[in-house]
C-alpha cells in the first residue's frame, strides 16, 4: 500500500484473490484469464484494437454480449481511465465503477492492481505518482436488446456478461489451434538449422525481468523497450530457428511464466514480419468476414489464436518453398510426397543426392549420369535417410538446385 499514499487500509476491500494473470485493462473489460494490451498497430501484429476506444467500443466485440463503452457519455459512467501525463501514451490503469461489468460493491470504484487480487477503492486514493490522476472515463452504451434476467417469468433475456460467462453459455468461444504431425516435424527441422544461444538468453532475460518486475501500471511498454527491440533485431538473424524455439512457447505452453504463451506470441509477430506480415494482415481480414462458428459461436480474436493461424500459415508457405526447387535452364525438381520428380530441359549429366543437415551423412541417387531430355519419377525410399532435414540436391551440368525433406 505504501505505493499509493493515498489509499487507506479501511477502503481497501479485498474483492478476489491475488492473480497475476490478468490486468486491469482485461478486467475493466470483463475478462479474468489473461492480460490485454493493445496499441501496436504495425503491420503483422495480432492485436484487433489499435486503441482503447476500440477495445472498450467493442469495435471489433471482445466476446458475445461484452458490454460496450464510449467516451461521449449517454449512460452511466463506468470506468475511470488514469493517466500519469493526461496522454494516451501515459495511461497507467482502469478502474472499474460500482455496478460497471454487474459487479455490485460499496465504495465507487473496483480495480485490479498488479498482481493484487481486485480491491475497492474511491476515484481519488490511486492518485499519485504510480497511477497519475483520471485522465478522462468510459460510460456504458444503452442498447435495447440488454435486458437483466426477468424473475417474473423466468425468461432469460440477452444480458451483458463477462467472456467466461459468455463461453460457458456457448455464445462465444476461445477457439483453439493445434499444429499437424507434419507442422512439428516441420518446426522441429527448423530448430536443428542453427545454435542461436544469445537470442534464447536475451530472451528468458527479457521474460524474466518483466515477470519479477513490481508491474502495477499497465505494461505495454514490455513491448516498446530497447530489450524488446534488440530482442527482435537478434531474432531475426535466425528466425526459422528461434521461430521453433518460440512456438515451443505458444503450442507447448509448459511455461514457467502465466504471460509466456502471449509474450512469446508478441515477439513471434513482430520478429517474422519483414517477412510475413501480410499473412497476418490476411488472416485478420479472413476473421473479420467469419467471426462466428457454423453453430453460431463468437470466435474471440485472441493473440494465440492469430498467432497459432499464422504459424500454420507460414509454415504451409515456407514447406512449399522448400520442396519446389527454382528452375533453371529449364531444368526443375518437385517433392510431393515420396516421389521426387526431375526434368530435364535437355540430355545432361546428372547427380542426384540427399544429405543431412544435423549428421552431414549423405545418400547418393545418381552420380555424374549421362541422362536423355524427359520428366524423370523416382520413389524416394525414406528408411536410410538419416531423421531430421535432409537436402535433396539436382546437379545438371555443373548447375545444382535443391529441395528439403524432413524425416
Amino acid at each position: 500500500m505504501d505505493k499509493f499514499s493515498n489509499l487507506k487500509s479501511g477502503d481497501a476491500i479485498l474483492m478476489a484473490d491475488d492473480d497475476s494473470k490478468y490486468n486491469s485493462a482485461a478486467w475493466a473489460g470483463g475478462i479474468t484469464d489473461r492480460k490485454i494490451w493493445i496499441g501496436n498497430s504495425s503491420k503483422g501484429s495480432p492485436y484487433v484494437w489499435n486503441s482503447w476506444d476500440d477495445y472498450f467500443g467493442n469495435n471489433p466485440a471482445r466476446y458475445q454480449n461484452a458490454p460496450t463503452y464510449t467516451r461521449n457519455g449517454g449512460g452511466a459512467r463506468s470506468i475511470i481511465v488514469y493517466s500519469k501525463d493526461s496522454t494516451m501514451t501515459g495511461i497507467t490503469h482502469f478502474a472499474v465503477m460500482n455496478k460497471a461489468n454487474d459487479q455490485l460493491h460499496g465504495f465507487d470504484c473496483e480495480s485490479k492492481i498488479g498482481t493484487w487480487g481486485r480491491i475497492t477503492h474511491t476515484e481519488k486514493s490511486l492518485y499519485g505518482s504510480e497511477y497519475g490522476k483520471t485522465y478522462y472515463s468510459y460510460y456504458e452504451v444503452q442498447s435495447p436488446l440488454k435486458f437483466k434476467h426477468n424473475t417474473l417469468t423466468k425468461l432469460a433475456l440477452p444480458t451483458v456478461c463477462t467472456m467466461e460467462q459468455s463461453i460457458k453459455e456457448g455464445l462465444s468461444i476461445d477457439r483453439k489451434v493445434e499444429l499437424s504431425a507434419s507442422e512439428k516435424e516441420e518446426l522441429d527441422g527448423f530448430g536443428r538449422l542453427v545454435l542461436d544461444k544469445d537470442f534464447e538468453k536475451m530472451y528468458s532475460d527479457w521474460v524474466a525481468d518483466y515477470t519479477l518486475a513490481d508491474n502495477f501500471g499497465e505494461d505495454n511498454a514490455i513491448f516498446s523497450g530497447q530489450e524488446f527491440q534488440k530482442l527482435v533485431q537478434q531474432g531475426r538473424k535466425h528466425w526459422k530457428k528461434n521461430m521453433s524455439f518460440l512456438c515451443d512457447k505458444i503450442f507447448v505452453n509448459t511455461n514457467e511464466y502465466e504471460d509466456e504463451q502471449d509474450l512469446a506470441s508478441v515477439l513471434l509477430c513482430e520478429m517474422v514480419a519483414p517477412y510475413y506480415a501480410a499473412k497476418m494482415d490476411s488472416i485478420k481480414d479472413d476473421w473479420f468476414k467469419n467471426q462466428y462458428t457454423e453453430d453460431g459461436k463468437y470466435i474471440c480474436p485472441t493473440i494465440e489464436y492469430f498467432t497459432k493461424r499464422y504459424v500454420k500459415s507460414i509454415l504451409e508457405e515456407e514447406y512449399t518453398k522448400a520442396n519446389v526447387a527454382q528452375d533453371f535452364d529449364g531444368n526443375f525438381i518437385v517433392l510431393e510426397g515420396r516421389n521426387l520428380k526431375v526434368n530435364l530441359a535437355k540430355d545432361a549429366v546428372v547427380s542426384l543426392q540427399f544429405q543431412n543437415v544435423t549428421t552431414n551423412s549423405s545418400l547418393m541417387l545418381l552420380n555424374s549420369q549421362l541422362m536423355k531430355k524427359g520428366k524423370y519419377v523416382y520413389e524416394i525410399d525414406v528408411l536410410p535417410l538419416a531423421s531430421g532435414v535432409n537436402v535433396c540436391t539436382l546437379v545438371v551440368n555443373g548447375k545444382a538446385s535443391s529441395v528439403k525433406l524432413i524425416k
